[in-house]
């Protein structure tokens, strides 16, 4: 990944989202097609997973992992892993 990667508008309103605890705005972005697996520019490469457990309280924590994760497995995207 080149160092000057600019964040996607989509990646900096997850992490805006979840650093002012906006549950409603995360679920819209995320279900409006946002790429949790987006690294972003810092020097960490943080994830929306790794920002959602760095700055949001438990609440946010939660609903993304339900918001981002939880329908993957229900639609079986991880069935794979169990097999």
């Amino acid at each position: 990944m080149a160092a000057d990667k600019q964040v996607s508008a989509a990646q900096k309103g997850i992490v805006d989202a979840l650093k002012d605890g906006d549950v409603h705005k995360l679920e819209v972005i995320v279900k409006n097609g946002a790429s949790i697996n987006e690294h972003d520019a810092t020097k960490d490469h943080f994830t929306p997973l790794h920002w959602a457990c760095y700055v949001g309280s438990l609440e946010v924590r939660l609903s993304f992992v339900a918001i981002a994760f939880v329908p993957c497995w229900l639609q079986g995207h991880f069935s794979d892993m169990y097999s």
